[in-house]
């Protein structure tokens, strides 16, 4: 199972970027923050219905496998299917290759990266992350810990 925990990671690290590529490509500049917003809110809706939905089968066992277990791999094969559908149908839209070779050649900012604050705000932000995502992720556990049923 650890071969569908990697995949797993490997094709949802691919989800955000294409959601919020997609989003760029198709909507008109005047809507995109509010579809940026609605996009965020379903993933939002998303993860706590999965978080709901895994810690209530965790325990349980389907076919000789413990819940969690089919749920890792629910998730693996939807993440590993979500680029090869996008790709399928989506039809991507005609860029302007000149003015996006402009656009690349300004994107890098060598400048800001030889500021040592720079680097400062990137540390404090990678630090600063760490025990989010980690609430994020055992809060449930710790919940459960304490006493309180999966359901």
């Amino acid at each position: 199972f650890m071969a569908f925990r990697t995949g797993a990671s490997v094709f949802m690290s691919l989800v955000p970027p294409t959601t919020q590529s997609m989003v760029a490509d198709i909507v008109p500049s005047e809507t995109r923050g509010s579809v940026f917003g609605k996009v965020a809110f379903v993933s939002s809706l998303g993860t706590l219905f999965g978080q709901f939905v895994s810690t209530a089968v965790a325990e349980e066992i389907f076919l000789g496998v413990r819940g969690w277990r089919w749920c890792l791999l629910f998730v693996a094969a939807l993440s590993m299917a979500f680029p090869f559908v996008m790709s399928s149908a989506m039809v991507e839209p005609r860029r302007n290759t000149q003015a996006l070779e402009k656009q690349q050649k300004q994107a890098v900012d060598c400048v800001s990266l030889k500021v040592p604050t720079f680097w400062l705000l990137v540390l404090q932000g990678i630090f600063g992350t760490v025990p989010w995502r980690a609430f994020g992720m055992f809060s449930v556990l710790w919940l459960e810990l304490i006493g309180y049923s999966p359901l």
